[in-house]
Parts: structure tokens; sequence; C-alpha cells
């Protein structure tokens, strides 16, 4: 097997944040043109992970930049001896009101932030790179959703824990040094337990974006 899946792939976005970060190859960045109209799959919590997958499958990284709050303040947590240049070398308190989080008995955890979300997505999607990728998740259990209500009864987070899920990604064909062709296909048949805190959009608060997201897979 070679270095660079070695290197990759331990979890679903510890795998991409390897894969497609500076530490691999250089990341692509997007075009600046204008973006497409806002999806309105974020008007529920449901919605906004259908939107995760759509983003996967089309490979939109406006699609996907559009989960998260222009303030920028996502945080991804991933296991304690994931290596990364990336990383926030500062172990982070669990916040209170990630409840599932703290009934695993994980009490603070090291994180990378939006930047380095949309840096590594922008090298996971570009179309020079990457053939497909297909992430796939099964219907979400009523059960695994839980609101939290502030004292005026108004809806102000929302815990989702997602099971039951794939990731697979096929590079594009490439020539090795040898003149020889060859495509890297690498699948995570089974992403674990992925729990989202999802806060209300500050630009529109009839929507959701993700504020947080653990990777239990990478975390246990």
């Amino acid at each position: 097997m070679s270095q660079f899946v070695k290197h990759c792939y331990n979890a679903i976005l510890s795998m991409v944040i390897c894969l497609f970060s500076l530490t691999c190859f250089n990341p692509f960045f997007p075009a600046t043109d204008t973006p497409p109209a806002s999806n309105s799959l974020r008007g529920t919590p449901q919605g906004v992970i259908r939107q995760l997958v759509d983003a996967y499958q089309k490979k939109d990284i406006y699609l996907y930049r559009d989960l998260f709050s222009v303030d920028q303040d996502f945080r991804f947590y991933v296991a304690p001896g994931f290596s990364s240049v990336h990383l926030y070398k500062t172990c982070e308190k669990v916040d209170s009101l990630c409840p599932y989080i703290l009934s695993k008995g994980l009490t603070c955890l090291y994180y990378w932030t939006y930047s380095d979300e949309i840096l590594s997505h922008s090298g996971l999607f570009n179309p020079d790179k990457t053939e497909q990728v297909m992430l796939t998740i099964s219907s979400i259990n009523p059960g695994d959703i839980r609101y939290f209500v502030n004292e005026t009864r108004e809806t102000t987070n929302v815990e989702i824990v997602v099971r039951n899920g794939s990731l697979s990604v096929d590079s594009k064909t490439l020539i090795g040094d040898d003149g020889i062709p060859y495509q890297y296909h690498d699948v995570v048949d089974d992403i674990g337990e992925q729990v989202f805190y999802l806060e209300k959009d500050p630009q529109n608060k009839s929507l959701w974006v993700i504020e947080k997201w653990f990777d239990l897979n990478s975390i246990q």
C-alpha cells in the first residue's frame, strides 16, 4: 500500500485533511465567481445533513461552505493522537451543551477550524484531482436528534447523532514516474458515529448551520 494511502483515511474527515491538505499536495482554491443561490435545505436539522451529503456527491464547495456560519466559528474535533499541522495543539474543554460527547467520557479534545475545513474540502472537491466522492448516510433516527431550548422556549441549538454511513473517494487517473497510469480508490465502509451541533444562522434565524462536528469514529 502506498505511503499516500497509509497516511490518509483514518476516518471521514481525518481522512480528508490528510488527503488534500498542504502535507499531501498543493490545495485547489475554488473559483471566485458568483456562488449558487443559498439552499433551503438548512431550514431543518435533517436538511442540514442532506445538504452535507449533496455537497459531497456534487463536489460543490459553495454548497459545503453554505453549511457554516459567516462568523467562521466552526470546530471539527479529532482523536487526541491524530497528527496534523492544521490542529490547534491546545486541548479545548468540551462545552456543557454537548451532553452526548460528555457522556462518552470526553472532556477536552483537539480540533481544527473553519479555514482548515474549507481548505481541505477545496482540495477534496477539486475536479482536476478527484473523480468521484460518495458519502452515504442512512436515515436519521428521530431519537438521535435533541433540541436545546432557552428560557423563552426558543430552540437555540440542535444535537444530531449520525450513524451507519460510508465514504469513498476515487482520484483522477494519474501517471506514475514509470509512466504507468494508476488511480486511488479508498473507502471508509463505516464512518461510525458523527455528532453535529447546530446553531441558528446569524444571517437568517430560520436556518441552521454546523457549529461543532465530532468524529467519534476517530476519537474512539
